[in-house]
């Protein structure tokens, strides 16, 4: 990753890879708890996660525009998961994205097309959070239907 240079280029750069790290850890953390079955711990490490990336989002003016291009995909992707749900390769899928492409030395289209390829195959839908399309396990209902009236799509 490229940290632009500002005024206070190094601090920032610092506190950078010091949310990268924070996010690595917890997603590492996902895959053990995946691995064990722990999914109280499972999804308290997802909700974490996504603080983590959340404070690297205040960050992002700081770095490349591929770069928060590829956090706001992943952002978008945790939105609207039940974290105690992710199997041990979506949480691999998710670390994977932050150690080998978050936190590469520079971010480009190759790491965002590499983690959209990589996300898919874990059985996420990176455009979820962003595109409103609804997947064939999602639940809507109908035009005036009440909250009561939730069907599932086949």
């Amino acid at each position: 990753m490229r940290v632009k240079d500002r005024k206070h280029g190094p601090f920032r750069q610092y506190t950078v890879s010091r949310g990268l790290a924070a996010a690595e850890k917890e997603a590492s953390l996902m895959e053990a708890f995946a691995q064990a079955g722990d999914l109280i711990e499972l999804s308290q490490a997802g909700f974490r996660l996504k603080d983590a990336l959340s404070d690297l989002w205040d960050l992002r003016k700081e770095c490349e525009d591929d770069w928060g291009d590829l956090l706001n995909i992943l952002q978008a992707v945790l939105s609207q998961e039940e974290f105690e749900r992710f199997s041990v390769d979506q949480c691999y899928a998710i670390r994977s994205v932050i150690a080998d492409h978050l936190g590469a030395v520079a971010v480009d289209i190759d790491d965002i097309e590499d983690s959209i390829r990589l996300l898919r195959k874990a059985g996420f839908d990176p455009w979820k959070g962003i595109s409103g399309t609804i997947g064939p396990q999602e639940q809507t209902r109908s035009k005036g239907e009440g909250l009561n009236s939730i069907e599932t799509l086949p």
